[in-house]
């Protein structure tokens, strides 16, 4: 039976099937070395531009960091502003006083750097140098808050009262 189906194919027929069998086979080689190039060609670029496409997305990582940072506006500095009104005082002697009035009110206002704008307790602030008696020199100054600028500078504007000094000379001894 597999004598007769071998004669029944045309030798004809069998040159045409071998010779399309082996065009299939060349085609394809020669459409693998063709692409075959290309496609590692593609492969390296894709593998080249994914490390890329991490390193950027790392770099807007980082960026989105650095601009969360800056637009956090936190407290980085205090300028006291010190205003004293006694006559009694020269010139000199009040600039050195209100120099050191305002280190301690800076002193006083310090625990305050760092702090974020939107977190300050915009009411206490004044409170914590209203009312304040303070020693310069031996004297004594009472201090209040004029106004305050709130910015990532705290401009704080005081008033200084010398508290009236009474000498233990002046005071009058009264016995029973």
């Amino acid at each position: 039976m597999i004598k007769k189906l071998v004669l029944l194919i045309n030798p004809r027929l069998l040159q045409l099937s071998a010779v399309f069998i082996l065009g299939v086979v060349l085609g394809g080689t020669f459409v693998n070395t063709q692409y075959g190039v290309r496609i590692d060609t593609l492969m390296l670029e894709n593998e080249n531009l994914k490390g890329e496409l991490d390193a950027a997305r790392d770099e807007l990582d980082e960026l989105k960091e650095s601009v969360e940072e800056k637009n956090r506006r936190v407290v980085t500095g205090i300028e006291p502003r010190v205003v004293i009104n006694d006559p009694n005082l020269s010139k000199y002697e009040k600039e050195s006083f209100q120099i050191e009035i305002g280190k301690i009110v800076k002193d006083i206002l310090e625990p305050v750097k760092g702090v974020e704008i939107k977190d300050l307790d915009y009411f206490l602030l004044p409170r914590m140098i209203d009312n304040r008696s303070v020693e310069v020199d031996e004297k004594q100054f009472f201090l209040m808050t004029d106004f305050m600028v709130i910015d990532e500078k705290i401009v704080i504007h005081v008033s200084a009262r010398s508290k009236p000094q009474t000498n233990k000379e002046d005071l009058v001894q009264v016995g029973f």
